[in-house]
């Protein structure tokens, strides 16, 4: 049975706390952001480089450009940074004037929100039997000439990994078909070492999107890059909107790529508080999370679990924000959550064990 209408559900997007009477008493779930905030320090460098704010931007973000440069191991020329991945989607869909995109749903939204007009759109979509991995035989089957393939990695909502090597098979047929291959990679930094990001530069069918606002927790300062082959950066960066990366967002991306030590215990906390937030969720009946490579959990629910509308109303009641999954397609049936510090995890247990039948919400 096809999914009904995206605007029947409550949710195109997450992180919209500015709905609520009080943001600020808002636990958000929705958005899949680095709990444990931005590196220490940070706070000291936005101060620091404010007064520049009277200045224009660098337009080069040259700064930023050689902290990834140094960071990736990349040549600077192969990097574009823009104003949040969205914008660099946006440039990428429009500057590779694809015959068709190829998109494998449930994805995220704007791959084929921000297709332009008069470009056909093919979908393959993912195998929920496999928790939502990709099709890759069908994509083998429907990938020829002047397409763009395009997917998320780790996927947007479900979590799961392609390791690289598969990514860049993947890569190498669609350069046998005369397509191109666009990687997001908004999620890699939870497992970095399945980033194919390194391997862009040399490759003219791959380009790699990557954000630092997931991991680093900067979503409001909007900072994201691309990895492509230099004259495929080039075009990119040609076409872009003069100024679209602020000062403060290119202080505190370089900034952050500074702070490896830090990185890593943020992972390794990450890690432990996704299984502990996994396990309990388990435990509830009709409660059904899917393995996951990143910070969030694609959830499964029914019976005796409530529909997920009415879990994301009646959380929504108690101050806690969820992603209702309907507009991926996946109808009334999902929903994803954040991992979030223990006690912020433990909440949203105990409220959505609230919600099942007395007799079978203990766990």
């Amino acid at each position: 049975m096809p999914s009904p209408p995206p605007d029947r559900w409550p949710q195109d997007h997450g992180g919209n706390v500015w709905e609520a009477v009080d943001a600020s008493r808002v636990v958000d779930f929705s958005a899949s952001i680095n709990p444990f905030g931005p590196p220490p320090g940070l706070w000291d460098e936005v101060v620091a480089v404010w007064p520049l704010i009277v200045h224009y931007p660098d337009r080069s973000c040259r700064r930023l450009i050689e902290a990834l440069a140094r960071r990736l191991g990349s040549p600077a020329r192969a990097l574009a940074v823009g104003n949040g991945s969205a914008e660099l989607i946006d440039l990428v869909l429009r500057c590779l004037a694809p015959e068709r995109v190829l998109v494998c749903p449930p994805d995220f939204g704007l791959y084929t929100g921000l297709v332009p007009p008069g470009v056909a759109v093919h979908r393959v979509p993912r195998a929920e039997a496999r928790s939502f991995g990709l099709d890759l035989q069908g994509l083998e089957q429907a990938v020829r000439a002047g397409d763009l393939v395009v997917f998320s990695n780790p996927s947007n909502p479900a979590g799961t990994l392609l390791p690289a090597e598969r990514v860049l098979a993947l890569a190498d047929l669609c350069r046998e078909r005369g397509a191109r291959l666009v990687v997001d990679e908004a999620f890699i930094d939870f497992v970095p070492d399945q980033s194919v990001a390194g391997q862009a530069p040399f490759r003219e069918e791959l380009v790699v999107l990557r954000s630092l606002t997931k991991f680093y927790a900067l979503p409001g300062l909007r900072i994201g890059f691309l990895v492509a082959a230099p004259s495929v950066a080039e075009r990119i960066r040609s076409r872009q909107v003069p100024w679209s990366v602020n000062t403060l967002a290119q202080a505190a991306g370089a900034f952050c790529l500074a702070q490896e030590g830090w990185e890593t215990r943020a992972r390794s906390a990450l890690e432990v508080q996704r299984r502990r937030f996994s396990a309990a969720l388990e435990r509830l009946p009709g409660v059904r999370p899917l393995p996951s490579a990143a910070n969030y959990l694609l959830v499964e629910l029914c019976r005796p679990a409530p529909e997920a509308g009415r879990v994301y109303r009646a959380l929504a009641d108690q101050g806690i924000l969820v992603r209702h999954c309907g507009s991926f397609g996946l109808g009334d049936r999902f929903v994803r959550v954040a991992v979030r510090r223990p006690e912020e995890n433990d909440r949203l247990v105990a409220a959505l064990g609230s919600l099942l039948p007395a007799r079978m919400a203990a766990p």
